[in-house]
Order: structure tokens, then C-alpha cells, then sequence
């Protein structure tokens, strides 16, 4: 928790950055959510997944550059000593989109989702 005005400062800033880049995740994975022809799953699916992969990691990348910089910022605004950051374990990539496209399999087949 922030001590100081700067220290809430960059907090506040910060989470706005990051719920920004969320938004922005949202409308790029809307985009190309209409690649997707639900009539042609297995034929639409490859484009779709390399696209979203790459929306996937290159937000990864940036949601990770503005937390560095953040924790980089707040230290010193809160007079702590620097630290070396420690980068979270994500799981691959490909891992994060491929149950996409069999979920979405599985509810149409179910009747849960239109076509």
C-alpha cells in the first residue's frame, strides 16, 4: 500500500494502464473473433489461433514491461530499496487459445451456443 502521494500516484495510473490494455485485448480478440465461421470450425480455426496467439503474447509483453515499470517507480517513490523482479511462469502461449475452438465445439453441440 502507498505511503505517499507519488506511490498512489503511480498505483492509480497504473491500473488504469493496465485495465486499458485489457480493453484492448478485448476489442482485438473480438475482431478476430470473426474469423471463427461456426459452420467451419476446423477450417477457420488455424487463422484464428496464430492471430489470437499473437495477440495473446503481445499483450503479455506489454502487461509485463508496464508492471517493471511500475514496481520499478513505486519502490523508489516509496523510499524502498530496488529489487530484482521475478517474471511469473505463464504457460505457453498456444496453451492459452487452444481450448477455445473445442469449447466452443462442445457448446454448440450441446445447445448452449447458437450458430
Amino acid at each position: 500500500m502507498a505511503r505517499t502521494p507519488e506511490g498512489r500516484r503511480l498505483t492509480e495510473e497504473h491500473r488504469r494502464a493496465q485495465i486499458n490494455l485489457g480493453a484492448i485485448a478485448a476489442a482485438l480478440t473480438l475482431q478476430n473473433g470473426k474469423r471463427l465461421d461456426p459452420d467451419d470450425l476446423d477450417g477457420t480455426r488455424d487463422d484464428w489461433e496464430a492471430r489470437q496467439a499473437l495477440i495473446v503474447a503481445t499483450l503479455r509483453v506489454e502487461a509485463q514491461r508496464l508492471a517493471e515499470e511500475y514496481v520499478k517507480a513505486f519502490r523508489k517513490a516509496e523510499g524502498m530499496a530496488p529489487v530484482d523482479i521475478e517474471r511469473p511462469k505463464l504457460p505457453p502461449v498456444a496453451e492459452s487459445v487452444a481450448w477455445v475452438v473445442p469449447t466452443i465445439k462442445a457448446r454448440i453441440r450441446d445447445g448452449r451456443t447458437p450458430r
